[in-house]
C-alpha cells in the first residue's frame, strides 16, 4: 500500500503580545516580546555628492554628522523603552507616536504630523522548514532630514536599500527623507510578492508529492 506524507499547508504565526489596559494615552510600554539582548542602532548618512557615513552603536543613539541630506536611524530591538523615549526627545516625536511604535499590535497606518510622517507596516517572511509565515511590525518616522525605522528583531530587512545607497543606484541619494521613508516601505511590500512566490513553490511541491 502506498503511503503519503501528510501534506501541511503554510500557517501564519502570530506572536503573543502584552496588552495594555487602563493606561493613559501616550504611556510608553513595549507590548512585544524581547527578541534581542541589546538594542542595536545603525546610523547611515548620505548626500548627493556620494559621501556616506555609518555608525553602529548598542543601547545608545548616535550623533549625526552635519551637512548630510538624509540621516537614517535603523533601530532593532524595542524593549529598551528609555532609548525609544530618548529618540522622541531628540527628534521631537509625540508620545502618542512612540506609543504606537512600542505597541506591536498596530494595524497598518499612515499619519501626517506637523513635523513629519509616520507609518506602520507588517514585514512578512516565510520559514520554509516549518512552513510558517512570520509577521513583524515595522514603524517608520520621517522628519526634516532624517528617517527612523523601528523593528523588534535583529534581522536586516533592508539589505536592498543599503545596496542602493552604497552603489548610488536609483533616486535615494538625490531625494529627501520622505522619499527614503517611501523606499523603506516599498521594500517591505516587495517582500509580499516574494512571499507569494515562495508559498506557490511549496504548494507546487505538495501537489507533485500527492500525485506521484
Amino acid at each position: 500500500m502506498m503511503k503519503f506524507r501528510k501534506a501541511k499547508l503554510p500557517t501564519i504565526r502570530i506572536p503573543n503580545r502584552l496588552r495594555k489596559t487602563g493606561l493613559p494615552p501616550g504611556t510608553l510600554i513595549f507590548t512585544g516580546r524581547k527578541k534581542v539582548e541589546e538594542t542595536h542602532v545603525t546610523l547611515v548618512q548620505f548626500n548627493p555628492e556620494g559621501q556616506i557615513f555609518e555608525q553602529h552603536l548598542k543601547e545608545k543613539l548616535p550623533i549625526a554628522e552635519p551637512g548630510s541630506l538624509v540621516s537614517w536611524y535603523d533601530i532593532r530591538g524595542l524593549h529598551n523603552v528609555e532609548l525609544i523615549q530618548a529618540v522622541g526627545e531628540r527628534f521631537n516625536i509625540h508620545s502618542l507616536v512612540l506609543e504606537d511604535v512600542l505597541d506591536t499590535q498596530q494595524r497598518p497606518k499612515f499619519e501626517e504630523h506637523e513635523d513629519g510622517i509616520f507609518l506602520t507596516i507588517q514585514a512578512l517572511s516565510f520559514d520554509k522548514e516549518n512552513l510558517e509565515i512570520k509577521m513583524e511590525q515595522v514603524a517608520i518616522y520621517a522628519g526634516k532630514g532624517f528617517v527612523i525605522s523601528f523593528q523588534e528583531d535583529e534581522d536586516d530587512l533592508f539589505p536592498a536599500i543599503r545596496d542602493r545607497i552604497h552603489s548610488g543606484r536609483g533616486k535615494i541619494k538625490k531625494r529627501g527623507a520622505d522619499y527614503m521613508a517611501y523606499a523603506l516601505a516599498d521594500n517591505l511590500v516587495d517582500h509580499y510578492y516574494l512571499l507569494l512566490d515562495q508559498i506557490e513553490n511549496v504548494l507546487d511541491e505538495l501537489e507533485e508529492e500527492v500525485l506521484s
